[in-house]
């Protein structure tokens, strides 16, 4: 029997954990880790964009390699209940309680910024790109995988759940992901983009017959006009 996180119903305080990586492991000192004020109620909204930008400003922005690409994604379809709720809670957009996931997406659309970002002009004044995950692929995001990881980590070590515990072994368990742990995530997460772009050009190919003159120029246009095509069923925008 497969036996997974343990969930944990205690309704003691709980935490916000923001952090970075690549391939060469967890950003240095990019870790923010803080306890909520309160035990009971809604605490997500005191991960703010406010908060975000400053952890961007203050931890992630000084410890990352010059000319580095930043991956960001708006929640879609296939975003858990409560990743749709904390996106919307962050520029506070309201929103009524007994909302269901469709209902939460249809809003977040509605809502979703333009191209330029702050963000975007923060990281790119700073000389790195920020590139975005395709929606309804959450799986192409390695520090999914990480987080699986951490939490594991963590509900294998406290065993008898004390909320006393939560931090320090939360800490261990992110002190113990390894280079190696986001190499294996990162090339995990390759190979299903790899699969998806296989899938991607398995496109018919055009034939036409032409009983006619069947010059080189006709057969160029036919090349170009297919070429096109193809650029634009691949859904790949150039970066503004």
């Amino acid at each position: 029997m497969d036996v997974g996180v343990r969930k944990n119903d205690n309704p003691g305080r709980r935490c916000i954990i923001v952090h970075a990586g690549s391939e060469l492991g967890f950003v240095d000192n990019a870790l923010l880790m803080f306890k909520v004020d309160t035990k009971i109620g809604d605490y997500h909204d005191q991960m703010n964009s406010e908060n975000f930008t400053k952890w961007l400003i203050g931890k992630l922005v000084p410890n990352i390699p010059p000319n580095s690409i930043i991956a960001d994604k708006t929640p879609n379809m296939s975003s858990k209940k409560q990743v749709m709720v904390e996106w919307l809670q962050a520029p506070n957009i309201e929103f009524l309680e007994h909302y269901t996931k469709l209902e939460l997406f249809l809003l977040i659309k509605s809502h979703k910024p333009p191209k330029n970002y702050i963000v975007d002009k923060l990281l790119t004044d700073h000389g790195h790109e920020v590139v975005r995950l395709p929606p309804y692929n959450c799986d192409l995001n390695p520090i999914e995988y990480i987080w699986h990881l951490v939490k594991q980590r963590v509900s294998d070590k406290n065993v008898d759940q004390l909320e006393s515990n939560i931090e320090s072994l939360t800490l261990e368990a992110l002190h113990s992901i390894t280079a190696n742990d986001w190499k294996k995530e990162v090339h995990h997460v390759k190979k299903l983009e790899d699969g998806y772009w296989h899938k991607d050009r398995l496109v018919d190919e055009l034939f036409i017959i032409n009983p006619g003159n069947n010059s080189d120029s006709e057969r160029t246009d036919l090349e170009t006009d297919s070429e096109s095509d193809l650029d634009y069923m691949s859904g790949v925008e150039e970066l503004s």
